[in-house]
């Protein structure tokens, strides 16, 4: 095994496979409105979605702004989803990384259906509970 090896204080040795292990998933710790672009990568690669990570790297998508246009098709088609059963399962695979975190971070936060234009009303602070 070809294990690059790294020297630190104290004549301590990390190897990049260490280094990579516990940066990897790193976005399973975080709230997906706080995902770095590395982050939603990550995630994409954790759901199937590895196909496509490039293109989000490219464009820089990080959660915030995945979360804000989840329902955007027109968005989604540049950015390498081509059927519409992949962007429901992009939707539905946020939604449950979203209710998975802290209560209080998702207090308001309604569950995205992909209806393309629907969404975008309650974006603006209505609730459809109110």
């Amino acid at each position: 095994m070809n294990e690059i090896r790294m020297q630190h204080v104290g004549d301590a040795q990390e190897t990049s496979s260490d280094k990579t292990a516990s940066k990897s998933n790193s976005f399973l710790s975080k709230t997906p409105f706080t995902w770095t672009v590395e982050d939603v990568g990550e995630w994409l690669q954790s759901i199937g979605f590895g196909k496509i990570v490039c293109n989000f790297v490219e464009e820089q998508i990080t959660g915030d702004f995945l979360i804000a246009h989840i329902d955007d098709t027109e968005i989604l088609e540049e950015l390498g989803l081509t059927k519409k059963v992949q962007m429901k399962r992009l939707a539905f695979e946020l939604n449950k990384r979203l209710m998975k975190k802290d209560s209080k971070e998702v207090s308001g936060l309604m569950y995205f259906t992909f209806q393309p234009g629907i969404n975008r009303k309650y974006r603006n602070g209505w609730q459809p509970w109110e």
